[in-house]
């Protein structure tokens, strides 16, 4: 029988450091890239978030060929230069996978403050400091020339 061993998820998120939610709209039919909602908000880039691979599968290599694999998307079919996402700072296998494919932090947002001061997840955990540190980073997709 086959088995789901890992998984990743690319979505179009603004730049602006907020963690994603269920409310945010995908790229309109026509393919404009435009959000949704009201207000000043960044444009919409590459965000790369819930990669998971189960544990019984881990240190093979999995978890590097699923971020690959969403570079290329964000890439070649979606024609961006770069990639963003959150990571738990606490989660070292995570954060050197990212490291070591060339994300950066980016310095303007750490973790999405919200309009309470809070965090997002701060909140859905009920304030009960069980909110990880995340660590908003970046990676700038490589050029066609440089590709390996």
């Amino acid at each position: 029988t086959e088995a789901l061993v890992g998984v990743a998820e690319l979505v179009l998120h603004p730049t602006d450091g907020t963690m994603p939610s269920n409310l945010d709209a995908p790229p309109l039919e026509d393919g404009s890239r435009q959000h949704s909602r009201a207000g000043n908000r960044p444009p919409l880039r590459p965000y790369l978030c819930n990669v998971a691979v189960d544990r019984r599968f881990r240190r093979r290599g999995l978890g590097v060929r699923l971020v690959r694999a969403c570079e290329a998307l964000a890439q070649f079919q979606w024609r961006y230069s770069a990639i963003y996402l959150h990571v738990d700072k606490s989660n070292r296998g995570a954060l050197e996978l990212y490291q070591q494919r060339g994300y950066q932090p980016v310095a303007s947002a750490v973790v999405d403050t919200g309009e309470s001061g809070t965090s997002q997840l701060e909140r859905l955990l009920g304030g009960f400091g069980l909110a990880p540190e995340m660590l908003y980073m970046r990676h700038q997709l490589q050029r066609e020339g440089d590709l390996q």
